[in-house]
């Protein structure tokens, strides 16, 4: 799976970023803009899905990611350990479309494009980890 997504304006169909995963089974994340400056970096742990990950917004400060990323259950938080955005799988159990989501930024930490440049970053990894096989969830 290449892992690449683009992010475009509802008007003109210009894209606004682009996004891709940093090699070939990498947890590693990218988001540039349209003349390829970076914009996000997710890095997620190789140590499983619960373990903390980090986040960088360039021009904003450090964030980390925490919780279950692979259930789509995560918290972002900043230097001070204080949630500042947060994505919740709110699919029913049983249900055909399981990954529903819900997107809160509590805090003015990154722009709509930042904040769909992670949720698609997010979206690629579960299914990069659907594909393996392989269940990273030690919590």
């Amino acid at each position: 799976m290449s892992a690449r997504y683009e992010i475009l304006d509802p008007v003109n169909a210009a894209v606004l970023a682009a996004g891709s995963r940093n090699g070939l089974g990498s947890r590693e994340f990218q988001l540039t803009d349209a003349w390829n400056r970076p914009l996000l970096s997710l890095k997620l742990s190789r140590w499983g899905a619960a373990r903390p990950g980090t986040l960088a917004v360039v021009g904003g400060r450090p964030l980390t990611t925490q919780g279950n990323w692979t259930a789509r259950q995560f918290t972002v938080t900043d230097e001070q350990q204080r949630p500042v955005a947060r994505i919740v799988n709110n699919s029913p159990l049983l249900s055909l479309r399981p990954d529903g989501l819900v997107f809160e930024l509590m805090a003015p930490v990154m722009s709509v494009v930042h904040a769909i440049g992670l949720a698609q970053s997010m979206r690629a990894a579960v299914e990069s980890e659907r594909g393996s096989g392989v269940s990273l969830s030690f919590g």
